[in-house]
């Protein structure tokens, strides 16, 4: 079960999501696709100007399963909505996403998107990124790039997993980084910071 206690590290119980950011300017549409570690607070997020599934797996190819591998750490669970993105609607149906999970020994779990306690840690996660990140991008009038905008929402994320101090649970006053290396005995924080910076 996921919510056993003693199952309760880096890697078990992660949260996808996939938020429309709107039109920006010189851009056009940005969609956000996040992932969150529910025990450690670690998340990373990549934009794309496309929803679809070919996305989903481009997204955990360079951003979860490279990290996984670099740190011996597997990824047990992954939570998503019920969207087509992620799963199919036939009974027998087999989906591309789910097919590149199970390649990956990675079980999947979906829960219709309007369960909010099942979503309430990415919900948060995502409010942090809002506020400390998108908030101050839309205060500075700055026409940016895909690219730039990408560039600049590593650097901030570097600082979400690396710097920034978890404020509530069992973690509180650490900062997420930490957690994941302190669980795999591992000082050396550079594997983790190379793979948060891959586009």
């Amino acid at each position: 079960r996921l919510n056993n206690k003693n199952n309760s590290y880096p890697g078990y119980v992660l949260i996808q999501n996939i938020s429309f950011l709107g039109r920006f300017e010189n851009i056009g549409k940005i969609y956000q696709y996040a992932i969150y570690d529910v025990y450690s607070n670690w998340g990373a997020v990549k934009l794309y100007s496309s929803k679809n599934s070919s996305n989903v797996i481009d997204f955990m190819k360079t951003k979860v399963i490279s990290i996984s591998k670099s740190l011996n750490l597997p990824m047990k669970n992954i939570i998503t909505n019920n969207g087509m993105e992620f799963t199919t609607s036939w009974k027998s149906g087999i989906h591309k996403y789910e097919k590149f999970l199970a390649e990956n020994h990675i079980k999947h779990w979906t829960f219709p998107v309007d369960s909010k306690s099942v979503f309430t840690p990415m919900e948060e996660f995502l409010a942090v990124v809002s506020e400390e990140f998108y908030k101050s991008i839309k205060a500075s009038n700055k026409r940016y790039s895909f690219q730039k905008l990408q560039e600049e929402l590593e650097t901030y994320l570097l600082h979400y997993n690396f710097t920034r101090l978890i404020t509530s649970g069992i973690h509180k006053g650490n900062v997420p980084a930490k957690v994941v290396l302190d669980y795999i005995g591992d000082d050396e924080t550079l594997p983790l910071w190379i793979y948060t910076r891959l586009e």
